[in-house]
This record gives structure tokens, C-alpha cells and sequence, in this order.
């Protein structure tokens, strides 16, 4: 049994626990991760005007650099929004995709990767979130186009 969804609190989790990882060596030293969840302050530019990504991975000239988005449900609609924040992050010179990281409830990742890939939006990686009984918050690696490292719970 699962606990009811706080948006904000899986992008809190997610922004401490992942953006980077606790063990994380080769995380870039002038690498800031912003969370807008709850306190919007780092926009980027969509066609339908200005968006605030949920975790936006800067550098220490503001550029962006990775991001992360927590989705509460999986429709059509989000289409539009994942291509222009994928737009917004440079390919990755390693992996050849683009840092999106795409969160989503437990149970919906293989409609999150369909609509991603079908749409042919680059994409880092797709995890599903559960938020247990006690209140603790897992994260579920589901695909990882982008680095491997980054496929682990």
C-alpha cells in the first residue's frame, strides 16, 4: 500500500537523493541544482512562454545543464512540455541524449517512455516514485538511454 502523492516532496527527495547522488564522484564542481518546486526562481523559455522545471541542474554561469520533472499523472498533454524542456538541456557528449529525467507514479513508465520515444523527444532517463506507508519515498529506475551509472535506485 501506497501513501498519497506530495509533489513537492518527491522533487525535494529526488533533487537531494539523485541531483547528485550521496556517493557521486564525478558530479561537476560548479554544478548547482535548483528546485523550483514550491519557490520558482529558475525559468526556461517554452513556445508557450516562460516554464519552471521542477529540478533545473545549472552551472556556475547559469547555463542549464541537466533536469528533472515529477509528474503526478501520465497523459498526451505532456508532450509538449517534455520537448521543450528536453530542447533546453544540451546533448551529452558521452551518452548522445539529453539530461531530461522523467519521474512518474509507480505503474506508469512504460507509458511515459511510449510518449517520449514516439514523440521522439531525447530523454536521459524515465523512474517511477512510490511513496511507501511509512512515508518513505522510492525511486524505481525503469529505462536509462542516457549513463548507465544513473540507473540504480
Amino acid at each position: 500500500m501506497t501513501q498519497p502523492i506530495d509533489h513537492d516532496a518527491v522533487v525535494r527527495h529526488i533533487a537531494g537523493a539523485r541531483f547528485p547522488f550521496p556517493d557521486q564522484q564525478d558530479w561537476p564542481a560548479d554544478y548547482r541544482t535548483v528546485v523550483n518546486a514550491g519557490n520558482p526562481t529558475t525559468s526556461i523559455d517554452t513556445p508557450d512562454g516562460l516554464a519552471y522545471p521542477d529540478i533545473v541542474i545549472v552551472n556556475d554561469d547559469r547555463e542549464i545543464r541537466e533536469m528533472g520533472e515529477v509528474e503526478t499523472e501520465i497523459t498526451s498533454d505532456l508532450v509538449g512540455k517534455w520537448q521543450a524542456y528536453s530542447e533546453a538541456v544540451p546533448i551529452d557528449g558521452e551518452t548522445g541524449v539529453r539530461p531530461l529525467f522523467v519521474y512518474v507514479p509507480d505503474g506508469q513508465e512504460e507509458t511515459a517512455r511510449a510518449l517520449l520515444q514516439e514523440n521522439g523527444i531525447s530523454f536521459a532517463g524515465v523512474r517511477a516514485y512510490r511513496v511507501e506507508n511509512d512515508g518513505r519515498i522510492r525511486i524505481i529506475p525503469y529505462v536509462t538511454p542516457g549513463a548507465a551509472k544513473d540507473h540504480r535506485e
